[in-house]
């Protein structure tokens, strides 16, 4: 599926209609593959609040926040989820982020 900005708007449109996590996780991954960490960031948060346990979505929440220089705020996110949730994906990424500062 293309990543248009009419897409994005009509992807956005259908997530207003129906909420569905895995429609904001695409929704944010679209945005970071754009370069528009900001809305990816938002989105993510979107898609991790209404799925708290889908990995993929705090794993683009973390690498949004790496490319905008919050590394930090990234570590604090991986963790929270680890400390809910198991994840080896998620803990490579972390170990990594950890060890790269």
């Amino acid at each position: 599926m293309k990543t248009s900005n009419n897409t994005l708007e009509y992807l956005i449109e259908r997530f207003n209609e129906r909420r569905d996590p895995k429609l904001a996780a695409y929704i944010a991954q679209s945005y970071y593959k754009k370069k528009e960490f900001e809305e990816a960031i938002k989105w993510s948060i979107m898609a991790n609040s209404l799925d708290p346990s889908d990995e993929g979505s705090w794993l683009l929440y973390a690498k949004a926040k790496v490319r905008i220089g919050k590394k930090k705020d990234a570590i604090r996110a991986l963790r929270a989820y680890l400390n809910q949730y198991s994840s080896q994906k998620v803990k490579a990424y972390l170990h990594n982020l950890e060890h790269s500062l």
